[in-house]
């Protein structure tokens, strides 16, 4: 694998916040619960794009509609978010994978055993107070690694964005906070002017950021050639797990890959992938694994589907070469492998 092929180098934020930098979070987290911008008219799949007026850009969600998960999600950029606005609502699996393959923070409102290490001592050291059951959790997540209490940096850009949220919501009415077309219309661009007025801006923020692997030219051949057994269903599930802490001691998240006979449920390999140290995630093994098990038995699938947004992306491109005559079914449902995680969950 050639170096410009490799995942970028992680750099984590290890640098604790100041407990001034904590009572600002929390103070603008107290404010966010009482706005309840969840209860607001912009679905949970839809995202403000904000350009701000020095040039610096990120992208905002508000998730909660559905009344599980209240959280505001703050992304480097837009093509990351896409990822999550395109799992299909209560589907677990998949956004469990879509969380754990892009870099964002959130602040973020979980049960109070949810919460993450050493989040109840700053809660209660900030002097802040909140209503019962109202827990705030400034969550960090970058590919490849568990997720932790945001760095000092990391919350410096997250309060910044949350103010912009907070400003953005108090100035303007219930109409014009639901800014989209259709329910299908998915980002909203806002820019901010010098005397800090907002603009609906033109959409020129890219959707999607290609996955880059790089997969040996011998294994593509060999599954290039192999027939297409029309009764052959193949399913893929490629589920985030802990597998051990880095050297930094963050924990790693590495992927569980599991293929599945869709008409047997019957398991036909599996897999652990952990994360090379020092970068993101890199999606070739997990490739590899699906094309490997195509080899083991001597066909490709007729139909093919895939638990996880990154990889389905990838098998996407590789369906009008190597895997032509295989259909790819996106959005699958893949009944068995759910199954076989359910089972192994018990």
């Amino acid at each position: 694998m050639s170096e410009k092929m490799l995942p970028k180098p992680v750099i984590l934020d290890e640098v604790k916040p100041s407990p001034e930098q904590l009572r600002e979070a929390y103070e603008l987290a107290l404010q966010l619960w009482e706005l309840a911008p969840w209860d607001m008219p912009m679905g949970e799949n839809q995202l403000l794009a904000v350009e701000r007026a020095d040039g610096r850009t990120f992208a905002l969600s508000v998730m909660g509609e559905y009344g599980e998960h209240r959280a505001v999600g703050i992304y480097p950029r837009v093509s990351s978010y896409c990822q999550i606005a395109n799992v299909p609502p209560f589907d677990d699996l998949r956004l469990r994978d879509a969380f754990f393959s892009i870099r964002q923070t959130q602040f973020a409102f979980l049960k109070a055993a949810d919460l993450l290490k050493g989040e109840r001592a700053a809660i209660k050291a900030s002097g802040v107070k909140f209503p019962r059951g109202v827990n705030p959790s400034l969550v960090s997540y970058v590919p490849g690694y568990a997720p932790e209490m945001m760095g000092a940096g990391e919350l410096a850009e997250a309060i910044d964005a949350i103010k912009v949220l907070l400003d953005f919501f108090k100035t303007h009415s219930a109409e014009e906070i639901n800014l989209f077309d259709t329910e299908d219309d998915l980002v909203s661009v806002w820019r901010e002017s010098p005397d800090r007025t907002w603009t609906l801006g033109e959409k020129g923020f890219p959707l999607w950021t290609p996955v880059a692997v790089s997969l040996s030219q011998p294994l593509l051949d060999q599954v290039a050639v192999l027939s297409v057994n029309k009764d052959f269903n193949l399913e893929i599930g490629a589920i985030p797990v802990p597998c051990g802490n880095s050297d930094s001691g963050r924990g790693f998240m590495g992927r569980f890959m599991v293929a599945v006979d869709g008409e047997t449920q019957f398991a036909l390999g599996t897999d652990l992938i952990p994360p090379p140290d020092g970068r993101e995630f890199d999606w070739t093994p997990a490739v590899e694994f699906v094309l490997r098990t195509m080899v083991k038995f001597g066909c490709k699938p007729g139909k093919l589907g895939v638990i996880g947004n990154c990889l389905e992306t990838v098998l996407c491109d590789l369906s009008y070469t190597t895997l032509k005559g295989t259909k790819l079914l996106s959005y699958c449902e893949c009944n068995a492998v759910r199954d076989v995680f359910e089972f192994v969950a018990q």
